[in-house]
């Protein structure tokens, strides 16, 4: 089964993970909040709390050593610094 992490919580990307999940994809997200949490569906993989550059990437490498290669995707507004 093909794995897709997902950093945000837009519209959108809520969307597009319905799409995925009904061609058969597991989803995952990684959102900042519990709130953020709280809008995804019931049961939905989700990691909460705010990344930086580097987390995101030891992150992704936890993910890929413990269930393989994942597709991620980052959906949102890119932060303004």
């Amino acid at each position: 089964m093909e794995k897709v992490l997902i950093f945000g919580n837009t519209k959108e990307a809520r969307d597009i993970a319905k799409t995925l999940r009904r061609r058969g994809r597991q989803v995952m997200f990684s959102v900042v909040s519990e709130y953020a949490k709280s809008l995804l569906p019931l049961g939905t993989l989700c990691h909460v709390g705010r990344l930086n550059g580097e987390e995101m990437m030891a992150f992704i490498a936890g993910l890929e050593k413990s269930c393989g290669h994942m597709h991620v995707f980052s959906l949102g507004k890119s932060p303004k610094y």
